[in-house]
């Protein structure tokens, strides 16, 4: 896992659904570039398994994830 999954992964732990810019204000992006840092890493956590991703709805960490931080 790289430090930009855990980082993110963090900022979804509370369970809540969140947008690729909240996510990425949360890791500390500025806002114009927030929700690029989030993205791409989105699809390939969701790849894993760690996150559901739906573009419209938002991101939230998976049980899979949750382990994922842990190991």
């Amino acid at each position: 896992m790289t430090a930009k999954q855990r980082k993110i992964l963090t900022a979804l732990s509370d369970g809540q659904l969140h947008t690729p810019t909240e996510i990425g204000l949360s890791c500390g992006v500025r806002y114009d570039c927030a929700s690029g840092y989030a993205c791409d890493a989105l699809k390939r956590m969701a790849a894993k398994g760690w996150v559901t991703y739906k573009r419209l709805a938002g991101a939230q960490i998976t049980e899979a994830g949750r382990k994922a931080m842990e190991a």
